[in-house]
């Protein structure tokens, strides 16, 4: 998102600045391939640029920023993250962290336990703990395998939705945690 708000800005700039530039050589009646040369090195230095910030915002540590909460709580560690931005798009993130900075991300993103969520599978009244444990860990790892995040089975986990208006749907933030709340897996789906 960030780089799309980036590209819709800069790109009119770089081609009106562009045109300034190569409008001013060629007024002072500089050589065309001098002209030719800057221009070249106007997209060049744009292309590098684009390059280095979709580089330093696809690292774990900018898609957690991005994604869960900035500034990164001194706890979390081991952060591991993929996704795909298609009509039907996810990104899981997993990481560790101390129980008190989950409790900050849970307070600071809204998130709320959602007890009849799609992770459990459908409802059943003769469910036991366990066995709703045993459905968010299978529709976990489904997660995790689809997108290559190495997945680790959770002790009595469970699971937290992002507050908003279509709360009945299964799109949204999804933070499922363990019992302890030191391991944490941060879903969002789309679409």
């Amino acid at each position: 998102m960030f780089l799309l708000s980036i590209g819709i800005v800069l790109i009119p700039v770089l081609i009106l600045f562009q045109t300034a530039i190569v409008w001013l050589l060629n007024w002072f009646r500089i050589h065309p391939e001098k002209v030719s040369f800057a221009q070249k090195g106007i997209w060049l230095l744009a292309g590098v640029g684009i390059t280095c910030v979709g580089w330093i915002e696809g690292t774990p540590r900018g898609a957690f920023r991005r994604l869960v909460t900035t500034p990164i709580p001194p706890s979390v560690r081991d952060i591991q993250w993929n996704g795909m931005a298609l009509l039907n798009g996810r990104f899981v993130i997993s990481f560790r962290a101390a129980p008190e900075d989950v409790f900050q991300i849970l307070q600071h993103r809204g998130f709320l336990p959602d007890t009849n969520s799609w992770f459990y599978g459908y409802p059943n009244t003769a469910e036991d703990a366990a066995s709703r444990g045993e459905n968010v860990n299978r529709v976990l790892s489904a997660q995790c395998r689809a997108l290559k995040v190495l997945f680790e089975p959770l002790k009595d986990p469970e699971v937290f939705k992002q507050k908003e208006r279509d709360w009945e749907k299964s799109q949204g933030m999804y933070l499922i945690t363990d019992r302890e709340r030191t391991k944490v897996y941060v879903v969002l789906r789309w679409g």
